[in-house]
């Protein structure tokens, strides 16, 4: 062999090297790299209860003594000034709001720390839709994560809110059982707004930020 062709040889076998080592070189360093991976600050759905799935039962009790025909047709909660923590494990007074026809009165029976109480109220004014608690298959909880994944916890974040309510009615939309969820904040006059289907879990009004 000359020695030409020796030298050219000996140049492509260095580039050979070359070539593996690198290549070896960039795998290794590619499985090392750290992976970003998405945080997701909410908790699991199984690990929150809702209080009023909980306390039902002995609301309704309550509105059965008072008028036999008694029937759900609202409830709510509210949180002022609540953190996402506390929106999610804080507590918060409940109000169950019953109808009797027979009588054309309400009845709320209001949960606290303390327990329930129930006494009849005024003439009912608002819609008298009768809501389906069996067919409630997205409860508070779910409802509130709901509000939280699709733009609450940036709005929360981002603002001092000052009130966040928490409704279920049947006659918010027609034919439907809706969770509304309404955070405010009166600082800077802002506001967002999430209806979701309380059957399906379809989101039924985008979250929108307004300002008054």
């Amino acid at each position: 062999m000359s020695k030409r062709l020796l030298v050219i040889a000996l140049v492509v076998a260095a580039v050979f090297v070359v070539a593996v080592y690198g290549t070896l070189f960039l795998r290794t360093s590619a499985s090392r790299a750290p992976v970003s991976q998405p945080v997701n600050t909410l908790p699991p759905p199984e690990e929150l209860s809702c209080p009023a799935t909980e306390t039902y039962p002995e609301a309704s009790g309550l509105a059965q003594d008072w008028q036999g025909d008694a029937r759900l047709v609202g409830l709510s909660a509210t949180w002022r000034e609540p953190t996402e923590d506390v929106l999610l494990h804080g507590q918060a007074t409940w109000t169950f709001r019953f109808f009797s026809p027979s009588a054309n009165q309400t009845y709320r029976a209001i949960v606290t720390d303390g327990g329930i109480e129930g006494a009849p109220g005024e003439t009912h004014t608002t819609s008298r839709e009768k809501i389906k608690w069996e067919q409630v298959q997205i409860d508070c909880a779910d409802a509130l994560l709901l509000f939280l994944s699709h733009g609450g916890s940036e709005f929360l974040a981002h603002r001092h809110v000052t009130t966040v309510r928490l409704h279920l009615s049947a006659g918010l939309m027609p034919g439907r059982t809706v969770w509304m969820i309404a955070a405010l904040s009166s600082t800077d006059r802002t506001g967002m707004t999430l209806v979701v289907d309380a059957q399906s879990g379809e989101i039924l009004d985008t979250p929108e930020t307004s300002t008054g």
